[in-house]
């Protein structure tokens, strides 16, 4: 007896020092890969419950599917990408009133609630009516389809567990998980007799200096100490599992044009929950390789380029623009040691627009023509080119697939990708400077060099832009034989995916309003990324290509 006691005093202490956490279920779990996925700027498919919701313009939704989706939002091992799929298999029943940002969009707007639904930055949103329960299924399937992915390990995190100012409190109960982790004021009641019901709920939590409602959040990754006290997060080792979602009115209002109206959940993936619990182990030494798991290199030298970006054709290689997808493809750019063979494919994923004036060495060639600045869309040597206009912004999407297949390339044989944007600089005589956005989700940066222009950073991105010092800085020709000052003038990056977005902008910081175009230059690996190359894989050239 005197073991026994010992033993709940013993676990009791550990509780506390750790913070409210579920101990891991370790059996069971070999075999089950952990699957990474995130929201940041994944398309959605907005139709919970069948009501609609905000969708992108000329989205069809008469016949479709009675759900919420989220489109590759994670790769398996294998390379397969994941969509996310939310439907209720309860009644849903969004706040009927229509909010306020709809009515200002719209002022016969007469959408409810579902206006909400959707993604924010890097973080989901639903939202119900209030006081209402829905049950909701979350589902990870292969892209495209409704086949479950395979069972693995994923994280799910609910943010912005609060209450409203009218004495709404919101509710969950879930089961089934492998471990969860709230370091909030209010534990969990335990529903059933082996402790894997739950229900979590804000109705006792500590309010906030500014009153009941927690600034929301907007990164999972980046939350205030507030804003991890009201959260929580859950581990599953399945790729499904349900959730129920309550609003409960403790309030004295009446329902009626005054009644507590709706609560919008937020959910997403990883977040940082639980502060280290033990001293962390000290920092190892910086390795002289950056990143270490860069494990491969892929250049552009001799690809084939098939060129028709946004669908305006251009560029000197490859193809009749007019016939060909809409997107700017180098082919065959990486061989892996067991056969596979990569292509790059750059798709815009918001209007593109290049220089519309004919280039000179166009115009040399030949007096009437009219292609625009896309002439310089594709391969110069050993870099990639396209064109903007100044001034105007493009969100484009790179993507690593199966030569001839468009499959994902598979993460397990080409784990990361480096790559490296040239020739960042500002023109002298309009000064229109180039500029470019970086989601930080699957990305690391090489070292910023001395007197390169440090990144601005907030909680979901890096913005890089020219340093004012850079000023018509001679292009690269050799992705390892940079100068000082093309160093300066780069920005080296490695992903952690196989595909991934940036938004390019030219910036006129003068004012003029003077319209040209500026000319954006990528390759792979570099000496950005050094010394991790082997001097062996480096091409061999020994003068500019042009």
């Amino acid at each position: 007896m005197m073991k026994v006691h010992i033993l709940m005093v013993w676990q009791l202490l550990v509780l506390k020092l750790e913070g409210l956490q579920r101990a891991p279920h370790t059996s069971g779990n070999k075999g089950l890969e952990f699957v990474d996925w995130d929201l940041c700027d994944k398309e959605v498919y907005n139709n919970l419950g069948g009501v609609g919701g905000r969708n992108e313009p000329g989205t069809d939704l008469s016949g479709g599917k009675q759900e919420m989706r989220f489109k590759e939002v994670g790769v398996t091992s294998a390379g397969k990408a994941i969509d996310l799929v939310i439907t209720n298999t309860t009644e849903y029943v969004p706040n009927p009133w229509t909010p306020k940002a709809a009515r200002a969009a719209d002022a016969n707007a007469t959408i409810g609630g579902q206006y909400f639904n959707g993604r924010k930055e890097c973080v989901g949103v639903f939202n119900i009516d209030s006081p209402s329960t829905v049950t909701l299924k979350f589902s990870m399937v292969l892209a495209g389809t409704d086949k479950l992915a395979p069972a693995g390990i994923y994280d799910f995190s609910i943010l912005d567990w609060d209450k409203s100012e009218m004495g709404v409190v919101e509710e969950i109960v879930v089961e089934g998980i492998e471990n969860w982790t709230y370091i909030g004021d209010v534990k969990p009641v335990t529903l059933d007799d082996k402790g894997d019901k739950l229900m979590f709920s804000s109705k006792g939590s500590a309010r906030p200096a500014t009153g009941n409602e927690v600034t929301n959040p907007s990164a999972p990754d980046d939350l205030t100490d507030a804003q991890k006290k009201a959260s929580v997060a859950f581990v599953y080792k399945a790729s499904e599992w349900e959730i129920t979602f309550k609003a409960i009115d403790y309030g004295t209002r009446e329902p009626g044009p005054g009644h507590p109206g709706g609560r919008n959940f937020i959910f997403a993936g990883r977040s940082p929950l639980v502060p280290p619990t033990v001293a962390p182990a000290p920092t190892p030494a910086p390795s002289p390789c950056y990143p270490a798991n860069v494990t491969f290199d892929w250049d552009l030298c001799s690809s084939k380029v098939y060129n028709n970006l946004g669908g305006l054709g251009g560029g000197k290689e490859g193809g009749k623009g007019s016939e060909l997808p809409k997107e700017l493809r180098y082919e065959r750019v990486a061989t892996a040691d067991t056969g596979e063979v990569l292509d790059l494919v750059i798709t815009n994923t918001t209007e593109y627009v290049p220089n519309p004036d004919p280039p000179k060495a166009v115009r040399a060639a030949d007096g009437n023509a009219t292609i625009g600045g896309q002439y310089f869309n594709g391969r110069k040597g050993c870099m990639g080119v396209f064109n903007i206009m100044s001034p105007s912004e493009v969100t484009l999407k790179f993507s690593f697939v199966l030569s001839g297949k468009d499959l994902p390339a598979p993460a397990d044989i080409f784990p990361s990708f480096p790559l490296t944007i040239y020739d960042f600089d500002q023109a002298n005589k309009s000064g229109i400077r180039e500029q470019m956005k970086v989601r930080k989700r699957n990305v690391k940066l090489t070292p910023i060099e001395v007197g390169h222009e440090e990144p601005i950073e907030d909680a979901s991105s890096y913005t890089f832009m020219a340093h004012e010092e850079n000023k018509e800085i001679p292009n690269p020709w050799d992705p390892y034989k940079l100068t000082a000052a093309q160093k300066n003038a780069s920005v080296g990056l490695v992903y952690s995916v196989n595909t991934w977005e940036i938004t390019f902008s030219a910036v006129d910081t003068s004012g003029g309003g003077v319209r040209k175009g500026r000319n954006f230059m990528f390759a792979g690996r570099s000496n950005k990324h050094d010394p991790c190359i082997p001097n062996a894989t480096r091409p061999k050239l020994s003068a500019p290509p042009w």
